[in-house]
């Protein structure tokens, strides 16, 4: 390959006509040469700028779900400081006996977790009327109710938990034909 320096015009269109192609074409290896490094600057150009508009797109995708993300927690905390967290929300009239909306549940774990089933509060055993508690992070409480005062409030609804698992021997295991228990035999 020859040593002779190549011009090459970096602000040269991004589309080469088919005139100018065929005529450099014909020319000699610096046209050639010009013509291939215009094309491939060309290429180049079209997938930074295809690249920058899909970043573009993805950060205003950011954006907007941030946005969305944003709006949807303060409509949430609104709701759970105004709700009342009773049954009969708007329709209970002054007679009616007083029953909360809150559900219990225990996981596996023994912890326990209130939860107001009608505006989707939730509650923990390390909660104050100030602070939610959550992986040891204190969280301004917009509730302004405590474990202890969620605790004392009245719901005939029935406390639900996970799987307990069995303390000590079943009281029955299955043996096989010549009398050997088997007490890891699964029904």
């Amino acid at each position: 390959m020859s040593t002779e320096k190549v011009n090459v015009n970096v602000n040269a269109p991004v589309a080469v006509s088919k005139e100018e192609m065929t005529e450099a074409l014909r020319g000699n290896d610096s046209a050639k040469m010009d013509l291939l490094l215009n094309l491939l600057l060309g290429q180049k150009e079209r997938e930074l700028k295809e690249q920058e508009a899909k970043q573009r797109g993805v950060d205003q995708q950011d954006f907007t779900a941030r946005q969305e993300s944003k709006a949807y927690f303060q409509k949430k905390v609104t709701d759970q400081s105004r709700c009342s967290h009773m049954k009969g929300n708007g329709t209970r009239t002054p007679s009616q006996a007083i029953d909360y909306n809150i559900g219990t549940h225990q996981y596996i774990d023994g912890r326990f977790e209130k939860k107001c089933l009608t505006c989707k509060a939730k509650w923990e055993q390390s909660d104050t009327k100030e602070f939610f508690v959550r992986n040891g992070r204190k969280f301004h409480n917009w509730t302004g109710f405590g474990w202890d005062e969620v605790s004392r409030w009245p719901s005939t609804n029935k406390i639900t938990r996970s799987e307990i698992p069995a303390a000590g021997k079943p009281e029955s295991v299955p043996t096989s034909e010549d009398g050997t228990e088997l007490p890891d035999m699964q029904f």
